[in-house]
């Protein structure tokens, strides 16, 4: 409570303190300057900086899924390779 009612002096805007607590209750997980909102609560807040997508490689894309198949082909052909020394011993 005590934290409330300082937010409401040092605000330069004349709340009084159920709507302060409202509009605080309301705006509790929102991402912004308090000082900044509490002095200018009904202006839209500034739309942050987005960055922009990546560009996808697909030249580094196709290299290393090739790597991949090539490990994977070979993997299985020692697999056959190792099952069928097995069976001439059974």
């Amino acid at each position: 409570m005590l934290i409330l009612r300082f937010l409401q002096l040092r605000s330069k805007l004349n709340w009084s303190l159920s709507n302060l607590v409202a509009i605080v209750r309301m705006n509790l997980f929102t991402h912004r300057d308090l000082w900044a909102w509490l002095n200018k609560p009904y202006e839209i807040p500034p739309v942050p900086y987005e960055q922009e997508q990546l560009k996808l490689n697909l030249f580094l894309l196709l290299i290393a899924d090739s790597r991949i198949w090539e490990t994977w082909f070979s993997e299985c052909l020692n697999l056959v390779q190792k099952a069928n020394e097995f069976e001439g011993y059974i």
